[in-house]
C-alpha cells in the first residue's frame, strides 16, 4: 500500500523504560532518513482517549515499530497496540509490523513470527537501521548516522560503499560444466523447479567464510571449551551433557550469544538471489539453522514475501504462493530451540510439542518433490534417521547433495539406496547457475 495513502509513515511505540533512546537515538534518525513518524509525547492528542489515539496512529501510519524489551511485553497497553495491527494484517502481508528487538526477550506466538530487526549488539544498530530503513525503501546516509561514537565513523563509511555496490555483489565465474554427472544433475534441478517440485534443505555444516556463521562443529567445540568438555564432539552430543549437568537453557543461552548480530556471508547472498529471481520461486525451503541469515539476506535483496514457519500454530496462516520457511530446530529468538540428541530424536519422531503437523508436513514435501541439500553433512545419524523415518529410507522422487570430495563408493550407495545424488560443486556456484536463464 502507497506511503502516501497515510498521514505518517511510522509509529514509533516503546515503554517507558527505553524513553530515552528511542527520544534521543531512534527518532532523530528515522526522521533525518525523511520518515513521518507518529509518537504519542508529540503527536497524540491531549485530553483524547488513550485508546482512540492508539487506534488513530495506528490507523494512520503504514507501519508500526514496536521496541521490544521485557518491560514492553509485561505492559497490557503495549499487547492491546500489537494486537490491533494483528488484527488489520493477520498474516503480515502488508508488513504493518516490525518488531525491533533491544534487549533479549522471549517473544509469544505472534510476534515470534515475524522476522525483526536486531538492536541487541549495539555495535550493529546501524546496520540494523539500514535493513529498518530498507522496509521504505530509504538507504542510510551520512547525515542520519551522525553522533554516533567517533570509532564508528570507518564502518559508515564501509556501509556506504556497500550500499552504492547493492545489485553489484562480486560473483563468481560463470559455472563451466565439464562433468556430464553436474550437467545432468543441473537439467534435472531445472526442471524441478520449473515445475515447481524443488525444495531446498539448507543445513549448518558450511565454514562461516562462506555462510557468515559458525557451523555445527565450531558451535561444539566452543560449548565445549567453555564447559570444560572434551572436544570433537557433535553439538547435539555436547548439548546433552550440558543439560544433564543443570539448566537446560545454558546452551540456548550460548547460541544466542555466538548466533546474534551476524552478517550474510556469499552463501546466504546468492540463496537469497536465487530466491528472488527464480521464476517459478522455490516454494518451500526447509532449514536446521538457529540464525536469521537467510531471512536477512532476503531482506537486503528486496524480497520481503518469506513465511517462517517455526512451530504448528503458524500453519494455519500460511498464504499458499509465498515462499514458506520452516525453521525445523527453532529460530534463535525462541527458548524451546532443538539442540540435544533426545530432542532431535523426538522431533524426527513427531514427539515435540507443537511441532507434530510441521514435521509431518516436511515429510510430505519429501515425499512429493525433489529435495537438494546445501550445506548438509550426509555422515550425520540425524540427517539419515531422517531420511528413514521422514523420507520412508528412499526419496521417491530423485533428490540431491551439494558434496565435494566424497568417494565414488559413498556416492553410488547414497544414490542407490537413499535415491540422494551427490553434486560435486561449490554451493554459490550452483546457486548462482541454477537463477541462470
Amino acid at each position: 500500500m502507497s506511503r502516501l495513502k497515510f498521514s505518517f509513515d511510522l509509529y514509533l511505540s516503546y515503554s517507558p523504560q527505553e524513553t530515552q533512546w528511542a527520544q534521543d537515538w531512534l527518532l532523530p534518525r528515522l526522521e533525518k532518513a525523511g520518515l513521518r513518524v507518529f509518537v504519542d509525547f508529540r503527536d497524540a492528542r491531549p485530553g483524547a482517549s488513550k485508546i482512540a489515539e492508539i487506534e488513530r496512529a495506528v490507523l494512520e501510519s503504514s507501519k508500526t515499530l514496536i521496541v521490544l524489551t521485557p518491560a514492553y511485553l509485561k505492559s497490557e497497553w503495549n499487547d492491546f497496540q500489537s494486537i490491533l495491527i494483528q488484527h488489520l494484517d493477520p498474516a503480515a502481508r502488508q508488513q504493518r509490523l516490525i518488531p525491533l528487538i533491544y534487549s533479549d526477550t522471549e517473544l509469544p506466538l505472534r510476534l515470534n513470527m515475524l522476522v525483526p530487526v536486531d538492536f541487541t549488539d549495539p555495535a550493529q544498530r546501524d546496520a540494523q537501521l539500514q535493513r529498518l530503513l530498507g522496509a521504505f525503501g530509504v538507504s542510510v546516509v551520512e547525515e542520519i548516522v551522525e553522533g554516533v561514537e567517533e570509532e564508528k565513523k570507518g564502518k559508515g563509511e564501509e556501509e556506504k560503499r556497500r550500499g552504492g555496490e547493492k545489485g553489484k555483489r562480486r560473483r563468481q565465474p560463470s559455472l563451466k560444466i565439464t562433468d556430464p554427472a553436474l550437467a545432468a544433475g543441473l537439467h534435472d534441478l531445472k526442471n524441478y523447479l520449473a515445475k515447481g517440485r524443488l525444495v531446498l534443505f539448507i543445513g549448518s555444516d558450511l565454514p562461516q567464510e562462506l555462510t557468515g556463521a559458525p557451523d555445527r562443529q565450531t558451535l561444539a567445540n566452543r560449548l565445549a571449551e567453555e564447559k570444560g568438555l572434551p572436544s570433537g564432539q557433535s553439538l547435539s552430543a555436547v548439548a546433552q551433557q550440558v543439560m544433564a549437568g543443570g539448566n537446560r537453557f545454558e546452551f540456548t543461552q550460548f547460541l544466542k550469544r555466538q548466533l546474534s548480530a551476524l552478517q550474510p556471508g556469499p552463501f546466504y547472498h546468492a540463496l537469497a538471489g536465487f530466491i528472488k529471481s527464480s521464476d517459478p520461486q522455490p516454494g518451500t525451503i526447509i532449514t536446521t539453522a538457529y540464525h536469521r541469515l537467510l531471512e536477512s539476506a532476503l531482506e537486503s535483496a528486496g524480497e520481503y514475501g518469506l513465511q517462517t514457519v517455526t512451530q504448528d500454530s503458524m500453519l494455519p496462516f500460511l498464504e499458499p504462493n509465498a515462499p514458506t520457511l520452516f525453521k525445523l530446530y527453532g529460530d534463535i529468538q525462541q527458548a524451546d530451540l532443538i539442540v540435544t540428541e533426545q530432542d532431535q530424536n523426538a522431533l524426527i519422531r513427531g514427539r515435540v510439542q507443537d511441532r507434530q503437523d510441521m514435521v509431518d508436513e516436511v515429510s510430505r514435501f519429501f515425499k512429493r518433490n525433489s529435495v537438494l541439500f546445501l550445506g548438509v553433512d550426509l555422515h550425520d545419524p540425524v540427517i539419515l534417521a531422517l531420511f528413514d523415518d521422514v523420507a520412508g529410507g528412499k526419496f521417491q522422487v530423485p533428490s540431491f547433495a551439494v558434496w565435494t570430495g566424497m568417494p565414488e563408493a559413498e556416492r553410488q550407495a547414497l544414490e542407490g539406496n537413499r535415491g540422494v545424488k551427490v553434486l560435486e560443486v561449490e554451493p554459490v556456484s550452483l546457486l548462482q547457475a541454477l537463477g541462470d536463464s
